[in-house]
């Protein structure tokens, strides 16, 4: 097996008993595709319908599937957190469980393996978004590129990550900030990039939660210690 070449992938699900196990086929697909080795990490973030069950189902038919139960919802950037330290191959990618992300998508993603430090994605089609929440994720962008001298298309996609990096800095955040912060913090490190676009699976009529207070909070916070983090670290 060649080590150098697998992935880890983390399938974060929140109620997401439709479409759970299409997401993971798809993963595991695109991962024999382009890594000699994979293993995919399951989090049933706090679900409260058939997630947990669907879960354990995927995790007994397969030795390259494990899942985890939290007993209520930590959000992305918790579910992230724990998957970098559950773990065990080279590469690392987050996917939503509710099957957004296209084999299109991964395959653009997985295919720049081993070109730099991070692949990280931008959304082709955001048009199919809805007015508001093109409006928030373009003022987020901005307001990052800005504030941290960097000039990323996009921060919140399937990043992939190489696992020894992200060991090495500390992700406060669990909102859905926590890729932004990844990256931040990875590329002042001197972490090299390159981005590629990606066309997502949106849906319709399903209005944005980035407005809801507990959202809102959680940005907030991890923009002010992110900052902090940046341009005012603490000496050891």
């Amino acid at each position: 097996m060649d080590k150098e070449n697998t992935i880890s992938v983390i399938v974060a699900a929140l109620n997401e008993e439709s479409r759970l196990e299409p997401t993971v086929q798809k993963a595991v697909a695109s991962a024999k595709r382009f890594f000699a080795d994979y293993e995919v990490l399951i989090f049933n973030d706090g679900s409260v319908d058939r997630t947990g069950e669907i879960a354990d189902r995927l995790e007994a038919g397969s030795e390259k599937i494990r899942a985890f139960h939290h007993a209520r919802p930590r959000n992305l950037g918790g579910v992230f957190r724990h998957g970098v330290k559950q773990a065990a191959m080279k590469y690392l990618v987050l996917i939503n469980g509710k099957n957004d992300v296209t084999a299109e998508s991964l395959s653009a993603i997985f295919s720049l393996r081993g070109k730099t430090d991070l692949v990280v994605p931008y959304i082709q089609n955001e048009k199919e978004r809805s007015l508001p929440r093109r409006i928030v994720s373009r003022t987020f962008t901005f307001l990052l590129n800005i504030c941290f001298g960097m000039r990323l298309r996009y921060f919140n996609d399937s990043v992939l990550h190489l696992r020894e990096n992200l060991l090495k800095i500390d992700i406060r955040t669990d909102s859905y900030a926590f890729q932004a912060e990844a990256l931040i913090k990875l590329i002042k490190n001197g972490c090299s990039y390159v981005e590629v676009g990606v066309n997502n699976r949106f849906e319709k009529g399903v209005a944005t939660k980035a407005f809801r207070w507990k959202n809102v909070k959680g940005v907030a916070r991890f923009f002010i210690l992110t900052m902090r983090d940046v341009y005012f670290p603490k000496t050891k």
